[in-house]
């Protein structure tokens, strides 16, 4: 590559991936390299894909509902003490109503050939070693199958994960470090003997004789995550005996599948850099790795366009809001991990039992993501945009209509006869592209159904909803933008 790309992605699983799409579709000239020899992953790793998931994914372009092997996932069943309850995990009113499960690997393939498609190859075999921020850029130091160099790049992306470098020269650190001692977790796909499980359902024991889960992937297969003391790793056999003894399925290992972690909560910040942003696993870590998988999907989807804001209109404060809000988001799921941990290892099961059979306890893994209020979200706004049903946009309602927008989206709703509206969108039309050209378009859309809101609302580049109004509330819409898309340096 003959001129120094624009940002420089170090990993290239899941979080390297998707915000190296969101980049590309707004032009941003990326490299995106990684230290695999061989490729990407051939292993399940983590099959469990939330609805947020699946909606930041789609707004991509990447299209997880044509995957092959592509699963729903509708309960989640706990076996505790002898007592067996089903608790479902669909959201019928959500774009997605369902989380999914799909093998790691295949979802690294869907956002490579994204990638591709924008016009952006993976360079495996390339490890990112050192790198240092100069103030209007930041030098690299790389090791690849032609030795060890020195490049450039205007921005650095540390997404490569926790067997990354540990800490770069620009001051990365522990900012919260949490540790859940005594317990580790082998991982490993398995297939269930006898008449097996169902492909919709997730299986979680936590019974006297140990804890472990399975989950249903494609093929006949399940991932398995069994609790396991410290020591020497057991061996695929053992492994599956051991689940065997606990669930009272007969479990065979598929070879070559084994994978063992220690859970840790970390959050990572950068301290002496502007230019070097973390995401994915070198940005936190959580004890489950169902979070950090789908954590660092949501924060390299906003990533994405924060990084492309300080890019092409110099709004380099963007990234100082993504490390905030990542940071946020992290604290508050912390809460919601500790808690779920705690279900499996610390709770004692006689405790655990009477919550589930009295239904008090929330098994959800998904914890709603709400983003405070601050430069990019107005009080009463944050949360990701609603399927609000509206006239002809299909099943997924007002999320449907707005996906994909690479720009801010102000959103009128109201009903088509609402001449009154109509002039509002016309006079509005052109102040924004007048004020704002090129970074806010607007959109009009006629409420359906019983529920029948109408107003005006404003939608950030990753769905979630930065402002709300009444339709005769322009002023107040161009004041929260004015301040929004201020250039921030």
């Amino acid at each position: 590559m003959t001129t120094a790309p624009e940002v420089l992605i170090a990993g290239a699983g899941p979080s390297g991936l998707l915000c190296a799409v969101e980049l590309a579709r707004r032009g941003i000239h990326c490299r995106i390299l990684d230290a695999r020899p061989g490729g990407p992953h051939v292993q399940t790793r983590c099959p469990t894909l939330w609805q947020r998931s699946l909606e930041v994914l789609s707004w991509a372009g990447v299209e997880v509902d044509r995957a092959e092997g592509l699963l729903p996932l509708r309960h989640k069943v706990f076996h505790i003490g002898g007592e067996s309850a089903a608790v479902g995990v669909s959201a019928p009113d959500a774009p997605f109503p369902e989380p999914v499960l799909l093998a790691q690997s295949r979802l690294e393939r869907l956002l490579t050939e994204r990638l591709a498609a924008l016009g952006t190859l993976v360079e495996y075999g390339w490890e990112v070693l050192d790198a240092v921020d100069r103030g209007d850029g930041v030098d690299v130091v790389v090791r690849g199958p032609s030795g060890t160099t020195r490049t450039a790049a205007g921005w650095l992306v540390n997404a490569s994960g926790r067997s990354g470098p540990p800490a770069l020269s620009t001051g990365a650190g522990a900012a919260v470090q949490r540790g859940y001692q005594g317990t580790e977790w082998v991982l490993a796909d398995v297939r269930v003997g006898g008449a097996g499980l169902p492909a919709d359902e997730e299986h979680i024991y936590r019974l006297e004789a140990g804890h472990a889960g399975l989950i249903p992937v494609s093929g006949g297969v399940h991932r398995l995550f069994l609790g396991v003391e410290g020591g020497a790793t057991p061996s695929a056999r053992a492994v599956a005996d051991t689940a065997a003894a606990i669930t009272g399925l007969r479990i065979a290992p598929v070879p070559g599948t084994l994978w063992r972690t220690r859970p840790e909560g970390i959050v990572t910040d950068i301290r002496r850099s502007r230019r070097v942003l973390l995401v994915g696993d070198a940005a936190k870590r959580f004890p489950m790795p169902v979070h950090g998988l789908n954590s660092g999907l949501q924060d390299a989807f906003s990533l994405g366009w924060m990084l492309a804001g300080a890019i092409r209109d110099g709004d380099e404060g963007l990234p100082a809001e993504y490390a905030a809000e990542r940071r946020a988001a992290a604290l508050a799921l912390f809460e919601r991990t500790d808690r779920i941990f705690g279900y499996g290892s610390a709770v004692d099961i006689a405790t655990l039992r009477g919550r589930l059979l009295a239904r008090v306890v929330d098994m959800r893994t998904e914890p709603a993501v709400r983003h405070p209020p601050g430069r990019l979200v107005s009080d009463g706004a944050g949360e990701p945009l609603p399927a609000v049903p509206v006239r002809g946009a299909g099943p997924q309602g007002l999320f449907g209509l707005v996906r994909g927008a690479a720009e801010w989206s102000a959103v009128l709703l109201a009903a088509p006869e609402d001449h009154a509206a109509a002039e509002t969108a016309r006079i509005l039309r052109r102040r924004l592209a007048s004020r704002f050209p090129g970074r806010v378009r607007l959109l009009t859309a006629a409420p359906s159904g019983a529920r029948r809101p109408g107003g005006l609302m404003l939608v950030r580049p990753d769905g979630h909803v930065a402002w709300r109004g009444e339709a005769a509330e322009q002023e107040g819409l161009l004041g929260f933008l004015a301040g929004a898309l201020r250039p921030g340096r």
